[in-house]
Formats: structure tokens, C-alpha cells, sequence
């Protein structure tokens, strides 16, 4: 009965003190309920300072680096004390009466863990807190809060894809020649790793890759838009992306607005089957292309919604430096150029919870190719000098987890 009094009575008095979080993850809000704002996320053992306690709450003030201070509130079981602030000395007593401070009690086993910590000597009030400012950690979840929290994430997705395809000659009678629009299904992966973060700035690198099957039936058409001939296409596309990215977000909030700077590598393969029929005869209309480029993409990012839990993605990235190889050699001419290409995008996410999230979006690769001399594909013998234009069109929906 004396045990279950005790601990009744601790937590009608409880002082002030030291916490450390002991969660991976503690989240701290502007107001003692779960349905308030979310001003940051802690790492576990975190050390706060803790106020006072409301209900199942403690009022804790989170110090940042160059001291920064912000008053919230986190949940009782998120916090565990390694040592207790003294309280603020009482009115003086007579001369050589016990100091209350200087009592002992069993109390403390409720607040602290047992330990070789001192307790204070005299009435003294507690310094405080120094705010020297902190090296800015490497990792977000190590010693700082961060308002990044998506340090590693997985991407699995489908898609429905277009592989649209113009061919037209140069020569005394430039021109279209031929046309056609290619529908398949694809499979993708995608992983990205912040490696370094900041206050407002985070540095990391992605890597993605993405499987094309185009299984069906495809209408040829010519300049005049006529169809001329249709045909079953058994063509796939190979598609590998690696990155590296800045990001800068405009201030600590967790709604704010972000803008990055990436700088990669692609490689993009089509690789067209001329078996059309049951006879296994091809007609060297889809040629296979490879095409490697370097690339430069800018964009952007905005948090919304209740908690945060929608975020607006959109982007271009450019082909700047490409290298272009063809099968069969000179089908479509010789010496294949890569002009210069884009490729803009934008989606969308929502989280169900913290890690889980599901990813909608859609991007269009857009690139323009040159060849020199005479065509060799079977009904195409009038294109010289030929080029061709190439839109990849995908439409993805994919899960993602985020550690």
C-alpha cells in the first residue's frame, strides 16, 4: 500500500528535470494533443529540458544549434530523467534547521535511474543551459533534431508507358516519312541516401531503374497520319538513372518550400524486336537505340496538408552530353547525334503514416537524334539525311517506405 501511495504521490509532484528521449523517433508538438501541429523530430537520446507536466505531457524547451530555444510538448513515455534540477530556494529558514533540498527521499526512483549522479550541495538554482552552438551533425537521427526525416528511402512502382516515334529525311524532299506510338508496361526501382544534412541544406544521391515491355498491337503511320500497315511489337527498354543532388529548404519549417540542384548519369536503351508475325520475318522497321547522357536537373519540393502528410514534386532534368549507338548499323543512317534533350516531371505523395507513403506521377523523356548519309531499314530507302524525334511518356504509381 506505501509503494502504490508513493507512486501516486510522484506524479502529483513532480519537479523539474533533464530528459532524455528514449524513442527512435519523438515527435514534439505545439500543444499537449495529438492532433496539433508538429513543430520537430527528436532522435532518441536527445536530451530536453522539462517544465512541468499536463496530463499524459511534459512541456519540454529543445535547444538547437547556435541556440535557438522553442518551447513543445511530449508524450510522458517518450521521456526518461538521467538527473533532476533542484527547485528554486524557498523563503530562508531559521539557522540550523534541515534545508529541504538536502532531505532524501524514495521518491527519486520514479525520476531517475540509479546512478552516481550528485545531488546539489547547496540552495543554489540551477545554471543554465549553455547554449554554445553544437557541431551540425552528419546524420539527421544522431544528436540534432532534424526536419528531414526521410534520410533513406525505397521506391517500387508500375507504369504505363508510351514509346512515340517520328522518323523524317532531309535532302531534296525533307519531310515526315513514318510514325508510330508504342504502349507497354513497365516495372521501376528507385533508392535514395542523404548522405550529409544540415540545418536547411542536405546533400545525397539516387539511383533508379526502370523496365519497359511493349507487348502490343501498334498502328504505322505515314506523313499524312494514314495507317499503312499494323503490326505486334515484342520491344522492351532498359532505362538506369544515377544522381546527385543539393537540396536547400527556405527555412526550418516543415511545410516549407524546397529547391535542389542534380547532376547524373542515364542510360537508355530501346531495343526493338522485328519479329512481327508467326513467320518470325522481321521488316527492320524498329531498329534498336542506346543513347548515354549526362544530365543536369533542377527542382522542387512543398510539403501540405494536415501534419504535412502531401508533398508536390516537379523538375526537368536536361541531356546535355549524349552518345548515341544504333542496330543495325546505318538503318536509320550513319553517325547517330543526341541533340539536345529534356526530361520534365512532377508528382505527388501521401504518407499514411511515417513511413509508408504511395507516389503518383508523370514524366516525358524528350530527345531529338541526327543521322548523315542513306538509310538502310526495308521502306525507308527515300530518307537521307534523316532524324528522328523520340517522346517516352510514363504514368507511375508506386509505394515507397522511408526510414
Amino acid at each position: 500500500m506505501l509503494v502504490i501511495l508513493l507512486i501516486f504521490f510522484s506524479k502529483l509532484c513532480f519537479a523539474q528535470g533533464i530528459g532524455i528521449t528514449v524513442s527512435d523517433k519523438v515527435t514534439v508538438r505545439s500543444e499537449p494533443s495529438l492532433s496539433s501541429e508538429i513543430l520537430v523530430t527528436l532522435a532518441k537520446n536527445k536530451e530536453v529540458h522539462v517544465s512541468r507536466r499536463k496530463g499524459d505531457w511534459y512541456k519540454v524547451r529543445i535547444t538547437l544549434q547556435g541556440g535557438f530555444n522553442f518551447d513543445g510538448w511530449v508524450p510522458v513515455r517518450a521521456i526518461s530523467f538521467s538527473r533532476k534540477i533542484a527547485s528554486t530556494p524557498k523563503a530562508s529558514q531559521p539557522k540550523g534547521s534541515m534545508r529541504s533540498s538536502e532531505k532524501t527521499s524514495n521518491l527519486d526512483q520514479f525520476f531517475e535511474p540509479s546512478s552516481t549522479t550528485k545531488r546539489p550541495a547547496s540552495l543554489t538554482p540551477p545554471r543554465p543551459q549553455s547554449t554554445t552552438s553544437r557541431p551540425v551533425s552528419r546524420f539527421p537521427n544522431e544528436s540534432s533534431p532534424s526536419l528531414m526525416n526521410d534520410r533513406l528511402s525505397m521506391q517500387v512502382g508500375f507504369g504505363y508507358l508510351i514509346y512515340a516515334y517520328e522518323l523524317s529525311t532531309g535532302g531534296a524532299s525533307p519531310g515526315e516519312v513514318f510514325s508510330y506510338n508504342l504502349s507497354g508496361l513497365g516495372i521501376q526501382l528507385n533508392v535514395n541516401y542523404w548522405v550529409w544534412e544540415g540545418r536547411q541544406y542536405r546533400a545525397g544521391a539516387q539511383i533508379g531503374y526502370q523496365r519497359g515491355f511493349f507487348y502490343f498491337d501498334t498502328a504505322l503511320k505515314d506523313s499524312a497520319g494514314t495507317t499503312f500497315e499494323n503490326r505486334r511489337t515484342k520491344s522492351s527498354s532498359n532505362d538506369l538513372m544515377a544522381k546527385a543532388s543539393l537540396e536547400y529548404r527556405f527555412n526550418q519549417s516543415k511545410s516549407a518550400f524546397s529547391a535542389g540542384l542534380s547532376t547524373g548519369y542515364q542510360y537508355f536503351n530501346f531495343d526493338g524486336d522485328d519479329i512481327r508475325d508467326n513467320t518470325n520475318t522481321g521488316i527492320k522497321l524498329f531498329t534498336s537505340q542506346t543513347t548515354k547522357s549526362i544530365l543536369l536537373g533542377l527542382y522542387g519540393m512543398l510539403p501540405f496538408g494536415m501534419e504535412n502528410k502531401f508533398r508536390l514534386e516537379f523538375g526537368t532534368d536536361l541531356l546535355l552530353i549524349n552518345s548515341v549507338s544504333e542496330s543495325p548499323a546505318s538503318a536509320t543512317g550513319i553517325d547517330p547525334k543526341g541533340k539536345l534533350g529534356f526530361t520534365p516531371w512532377f508528382g505527388g505523395s501521401y504518407g499514411f503514416s511515417s513511413h509508408h507513403h504511395m507516389d503518383l506521377g508523370y514524366e516525358v523523356r524528350i530527345q531529338k537524334y541526327s543521322y548523315s548519309g542513306q538509310a538502310s531499314r526495308v521502306n525507308t530507302n527515300n530518307v537521307t539525311d534523316g532524324s528522328a524525334f523520340v517522346a517516352v511518356h510514363g504514368i507511375k504509381i508506386g509505394y515507397a517506405y522511408r526510414f
